[in-house]
C-alpha cells in the first residue's frame, strides 16, 4: 500500500466514525509509544525514528491532551496490566538512548504538558563523554558536499578516494569506516578519529561536540531528569545486544545498571528493559529475569494488554514523517485493527488456494497416458 492511498485510506475511516469504534473497542489496551532525540541543529532533518523535531514532538503530547488518553508511568502500567485494571485509553511514552536533546528539549516539553515518561539509557559514551561514534560518521558522510573522500587519513590502508556520488557509494563509506573503527577503545582516539574525518569531508566536528548534536546526557544531567520525576531505565551499556552470550549480556545490563546507580541513587529500581535497536530473541527471557528485569519493550507495533508477555511489550515507535492520521490510527487501535485482519489474510489465503487446486485438480495434471508413435 502506498504512503499517499494509506493516508487517503485512513482519512476515510476517520471520518465515518472507525477511529472512535476502534478506540472504544480498545479501550483496554495498552499504547506504549516510542521516541528518541530531538533533532536540534537549523539544517536539513536528520534521521526519522532516531531524532524528531521540537515541533512535531510537542504536537503529539498536544494531541494526546486534547484527545484525553491517560499517560501513565511505566510502572503504573505494568502493575495495571499484571491486576487486570488498566485505565481506559492507557498510553506509556518511552524514550530510548539518553540523548542530550531529550534533556534539553523533550523533558521540559513533557513537563509543560505533565506527562511522565520513561528514559531508557545507555551508559558508555555518558562515562567517554564523547559523541556517539556511528551516528558521528553517518551524519558527516550524509551531510557532506565532497564527491570523494580520502580515508588513509584515518590510517585506513586504501591507495585511492572512496567515491561519494551516490547514496550506496556514502553508505559503503560509512559502513567501512565504521568496521574498521569498531575496535577503537580509547575516546580521545575516537575524538581525534572524528575530528580526522570531519576535516577530510568539510563538516566542523569542533561545533558538532560543542553543541551536542549527537551527544548523550551526562551523570548530572541523568541525575537532575531522574530529581525531576523521570523514570531513567536500562539499555544496556554499550547499546548492544548479545542474544547468544548471557555472560556478555549479564555484563551489559550489570554495567549498565551500575553507572545509572552513580547518577540517581543506588536503591534505583532499575528493573525496566528495551531492547536495543529492537534486537531479541526468546532464549535472553529467563536470562533478563535472573538480572532482575521485570519488563522489556520492543519495537514491534501494536497494543497490549494482559496477555501480552511482559518481556516482550509492543511499542509504536513514533517518527518525524509518521503524519498525524497515521499517529491516530495508532493510538485509536485501527492500525492495530488493519495490522490483524492483514495477518489473518496472509494465513486464510494459502489454504484457499490448496483448497481450490485440491477441488480443481492440478492444471499440470496429466489427461491420458504416454502418446504413442505414430498416433
Amino acid at each position: 500500500m502506498s504512503r499517499s492511498f494509506k493516508t487517503l485510506a485512513l482519512v476515510a475511516l476517520k471520518s465515518v466514525g472507525a477511529f472512535r469504534l476502534a478506540r472504544l473497542f480498545m479501550r483496554r489496551r495498552l499504547r506504549i509509544l516510542g521516541y528518541h532525540g530531538i533533532w536540534i541543529p537549523a539544517d536539513h532533518h536528520f534521521g526519522d525514528k532516531l531524532f524528531m523535531s521540537p515541533q512535531t514532538f510537542e504536537g503529539r503530547l498536544a494531541l494526546l491532551q486534547r484527545d484525553g488518553y491517560r499517560v501513565l508511568t511505566l510502572d503504573e502500567a505494568v502493575a495495571a496490566l499484571d491486576n487486570g485494571n488498566l485505565p481506559a485509553d492507557s498510553v506509556v511514552i518511552t524514550i530510548d538512548d539518553g540523548w542530550y536533546s531529550t534533556y534539553r528539549h523533550a523533558l521540559p516539553a513533557l513537563r509543560r504538558f505533565g506527562f511522565p515518561a520513561t528514559v531508557y539509557a545507555t551508559t558508555l559514551h555518558v562515562v567517554e563523554k564523547t559523541p556517539v561514534f556511528n551516528l558521528v560518521v553517518q551524519y558527516m558522510f550524509k551531510r557532506t558536499a565532497a564527491t570523494e573522500a580520502d580515508l588513509s587519513v584515518l590510517g585506513m590502508a586504501t591507495t585511492a578516494p572512496v567515491p561519494l556520488l551516490t547514496a550506496g557509494e556514502r553508505q559503503r563509506a560509512i559502513d567501512t569506516v565504521n568496521d574498521f573503527c569498531a575496535t577503537v577503545q580509547d575516546p580521545e582516539l575516537k575524538r581525534s578519529l572524528m575530528r580526522k574525518l570531519g576535516v577530510v569531508l568539510g563538516i566542523d566536528f569542533d561545533r558538532l561536540e560543542e553543541q551536542r548534536w549527537l551527544g548523550l546526557m551526562t551523570i548530572d544531567e541523568i541525575r537532575d531528569a531522574a530529581a525531576q520525576g523521570f523514570d531513567i531505565q536500562l539499555h544496556t551499556h554499550r547499546h548492544t545486544m548479545p542474544v547468544s552470550d548471557q555472560p556478555t549480556l549479564a555484563l551489559e545490563i550489570e554495567q549498565n545498571r551500575s553507572v545509572l546507580r552513580s547518577a540517581i541513587g543506588a536503591k534505583a529500581n532499575l528493573v525496566h528493559f528495551c531492547y536495543p535497536s529492537g534486537v531479541y530473541h526468546p532464549r535472553v527471557f529467563p536470562w533478563l529475569r535472573d538480572l532482575g528485569v521485570a519488563s522489556a519493550t520492543t519495537v514491534a507495533p501494536g497494543l497490549n494488554d494482559k496477555s501480552t508477555p511482559r518481556l516482550e511489550l509492543r511499542r509504536f515507535l513514533d517518527g518525524e514523517f509518521t503524519s498525524a492520521i497515521e499517529f491516530e490510527a495508532e493510538l485509536s487501535g485501527v492500525a492495530e485493527i488493519m495490522r490483524q485482519a492483514r495477518s489473518r489474510l496472509q494465513r486464510v489465503i494459502p489454504v484457499l488456494r490448496s483448497r481450490v487446486v485440491a477441488e480443481q485438480g492440478s492444471p499440470l495434471r496429466a489427461t491420458k497416458g504416454p502418446v504413442a508413435k505414430g498416433e
